[in-house]
């Protein structure tokens, strides 16, 4: 370290009155060079004002326990104090008047000052927005890639949003755009010419977009506002962030419930007569709320709740598209199963026609209860019985499938149709999540139905699961049908990947033919070898699926990994294929009982890869937000506009509020000039025990001559047990991410388990 004395100084003349650092008030002479301590403190606590603990070396103590590590930059004698001028403002405590010195006691200066910090520190805010995108033409062809290979049924309309953007483009709000770049730059060309590479734009975006989200946090609520925290989120998850997506997921639901989105009344004042703004604007935001409780059921788990019950919506399902479109309201709508119209009205569950975004939602909600049931290992112990769990939920797809629109119902007819209208994906997300449904609830019974396969076929109980493998095969078969169908022309990738959700059901669809292949006495009507070449054929083809589409959702490449192990491995330790998540990130698990170690020892180096993303919000200052005035509950949807309503209509039309871009946000200017600096992304933490296994066990690499499939376990199943296939832990992290590696906050913080504060009963 630098001696911390100027040269030819002592510490006696620092000591002296002539000295600036004494506090005397007394400077040097006018033209000579300031005398000072070499700085003790890093930049960013200088910033901060913030204590410095640090052993010579960065990062300090309080850098690392803020996860901004490589921020920690101490300053060499003679540079400059820039870094003084952007100091966090120092907060103190309100001084009571003079004229208040009656008897009463004086409250403690502490909590006031509390309270200061956290109400009347601002965030520093861009000045220009704009600048954190790209040109115009290509933010508008994010705009529709995203809705014609991502959201294909959403809340954004389709035609207007880009002539929006394009007509006025300082009405749109840029947290709104860059969420949606997050996603849309994965499937369009010129953003990745733009900027490089597809997952560099990704990162540029979502980054600029989460440091917008410090400003925007705790402004009004508005729809655009909930629509850009729901989008980011989404981007976070594809990313492998699943803290952070689950904390933005959360924030967009509160958004929505206080702009009461979830109830019907809110929308009830929209009708025909009503402008087509305000009718696209209302469908806009019923449509926003219910992606958030599909995305909610998608991601639900027992450690991560659904954030809102069934029991206290009464918002009815979306519209089909042609009506969004034109701004029509609909005569009738259907009612999501479990809500307070579905109660009351039972035959709005299965209502035709329907939209096809209402039998999508519907789906998923089957999904999430299906998924949910999976991963609390929820197994009937007579699964034959009408009053079991399973019958109850076979009884459920069935009756749900059979009273499905026709046109929701796959075939190549259907499949045709729905792309010429661009809904392609959303059709196979309805047809192909049924089908995983009935895979999953089936699948926890896999080693009841391998062994029954080889029992005496008048037993009752070998009946019953001779009768559901049967069914699982069957269903395997009609999703194969699908995804061969999607993917059996020449489009480019990003045409026909979609969503991540949709490439987990192409690994379903391969992990359960490559069962087909190990577990050929699964189909008790067809020959062995058949079932098991079909199987062969369903598992190459997922493979070269899974390859294109881990170029779009990186995490596929682990799926991918995981079903080749699978496939190859025998895996007789039944250890647990962890590399392979659907939300596989470098998010660590929070743990509210126990403290992280507060020493800078070598500790320090190994949690530094775990926090890379910096904190710092930008220098610039923005004047455009104004500090949100306190006022009574905001009234759900207020007006989008007044002078269209007719004089019968003469009350405020209940809308969401509109962002404030609308009016103060500066016209953007034609071109741009945005720096591409690589951003830090950790890499993905796989499962300390997987790691350690693969390590000390090294599986030595198999070739399979042609015609000889491995681990075909058929006639000495009953000697051999099922090896573990990660479908369980992947399902599971797919819907509550999380640790679950052996000790795994000792790991984490790399410290002994018995030494761990904890705090006290």
């Amino acid at each position: 370290m630098d001696n911390p004395h100027p040269s030819g100084n002592t510490p006696n003349s620092l000591g002296s009155p002539q000295s600036p650092a004494s506090g005397s008030g007394k400077f040097p002479p006018s033209g000579g060079p300031i005398k000072r301590r070499a700085p003790i403190a890093c930049r960013r606590c200088r910033r901060m004002r913030s204590k410095c603990l640090h052993e010579k070396d960065p990062p300090c103590k309080s850098c690392l326990e803020a996860g901004v590590p490589e921020e920690c930059e101490f300053p060499s004698r003679g540079d400059p104090d820039e870094d003084r001028s952007f100091r966090h403002p120092r907060q103190r405590a309100d001084r009571r008047s003079k004229v208040d010195t009656t008897g009463v006691k004086r409250e403690s200066v502490s909590a006031p000052g509390f309270q200061d910090a956290l109400t009347n520190a601002k965030l520093p805010q861009w000045e220009d927005e704009w600048s954190l995108l790209p040109e115009i033409d290509i933010v508008k062809e994010g705009v529709i890639a995203f809705t014609l290979h991502f959201f294909q049924l959403g809340f954004i309309p389709k035609e207007r949003f880009p002539l929006q953007i394009e007509q006025n483009p300082s009405s749109v709000s840029v947290f709104l755009l860059l969420s949606i770049l997050s996603i849309s730059a994965k499937f369009n060309k010129k953003i990745q010419m733009r900027y490089g590479a597809s997952q560099r734009a990704v990162e540029w975006f979502m980054r600029s977009a989460e440091r917008l989200a410090l400003n925007e946090l705790y402004q009004q609520p508005t729809l655009e506002r909930c629509q850009a925290f729901l989008l980011l989120s989404i981007a976070q998850q594809g990313n492998g962030m699943t803290n952070s997506s689950y904390i933005n997921m959360g924030v967009a639901t509160r958004m929505a419930a206080l702009m009461r989105l979830h109830r019907e009344e809110t929308y009830e004042r929209v009708t025909s007569k009503s402008s087509p703004e305000e009718i696209i604007r209302a469908e806009s935001a019923r449509r926003t709320f219910w992606v958030l409780h599909s995305q909610d059921n998608l991601h639900s788990g027992p450690y991560k709740p659904v954030s809102l019950a069934s029991s206290d919506i009464t918002a009815l399902l979306p519209c089909d598209e042609e009506d969004f479109k034109n701004a029509v309201v609909p005569h009738s709508r259907a009612a999501l199963e479990g809500t307070i119209p579905a109660t009351h009205h039972p035959h709005l569950t299965t209502l035709r026609p329907r939209s096809l975004f209402a039998t999508l939602i519907q789906t998923h909600h089957l999904w999430g209860i299906v998924a949910r049931r999976a991963v609390a290992n929820e197994k009937s112990s007579k699964p034959g019985n009408d009053s079991s769990d399973y019958s109850r939920m076979a009884a459920r797809l069935r009756y749900f499938e059979d009273n499905l629109f026709q046109d929701h119902k796959f075939g190549i007819k259907s499949l045709k149709g729905h792309r010429q209208d661009n809904e392609d994906l959303a059709f196979l997300s309805c047809t192909a999540g049924l089908r995983l449904c009935n895979i999953v609830l089936r699948k926890a019974y896999m080693d009841e139905m391998i062994q029954a396969a080889r029992s005496n076929p008048r037993d009752p109980s070998a009946q019953v699961y001779r009768k559901m493998a049967e069914e699982l095969v069957d269903n395997v078969r009609m999703l194969y049908e699908q995804v061969d169908a999607q993917y059996s022309d020449d489009r480019l990738s990003e045409e026909r990947v979609g969503s991540q959700m949709a490439t987990f059901t192409i690994y379903g669809c391969g992990l359960l033919a490559a069962y087909m292949v190990k577990f050929p006495q699964l189909d008790i009507h067809r020959r062995p070898d058949e079932v098991r070449v079909e199987g062969k054929m369903m598992y190459d083809r997922t493979v070269t699926i899974l390859e294109e589409a881990q170029a779009m959702w990186p995490l596929a490449s682990s799926w991918l990994r995981g079903l080749k192990k699978w496939f190859e491995d025998p895996n007789t330790n039944r250890v647990p294929f962890e590399s392979g998540t659907m939300t596989d990130g470098q998010d660590p698990q929070p743990h509210a009982l126990l403290h992280p170690p507060t020493s800078t020892s070598s500790w320090q180096n190994k949690m530094s890869t775990l926090y890379r993303t910096k904190s710092t919000p930008p220098r610039t200052l923005d004047t455009r937000h104004s500090p949100m005035v306190p006022d009574q509950e905001p009234t759900t949807l207020p007006p989008l506009q007044h002078t269209s309503m007719t004089p019968s209509h003469a009350e405020p039309l209940s809308l969401p509020p509109i962002s404030p871009y609308a009016h103060h946000q500066p016209t953007p200017p034609p071109q741009y000039q945005v720096s591409h600096q690589p951003m830090g992304h950790p890499g993905q933490h796989e499962g300390f025990y997987a790691l350690y296994q693969a390590a000390h066990h090294p599986a030595p690499p198999q070739h399979h001559p042609p015609g000889v499939y491995p681990n075909a376990y058929v006639a000495d199943y009953q000697s051999i047990s099922i090896p573990d296939d990660g479908f369980g832990f992947n399902l599971q992290q797919m819907l509550d991410p999380s640790w679950s590696a052996p000790n795994a906050p000792a790991a984490l913080y790399n410290y002994q388990q018995p030494n761990m504060q904890q705090y006290p009963p």
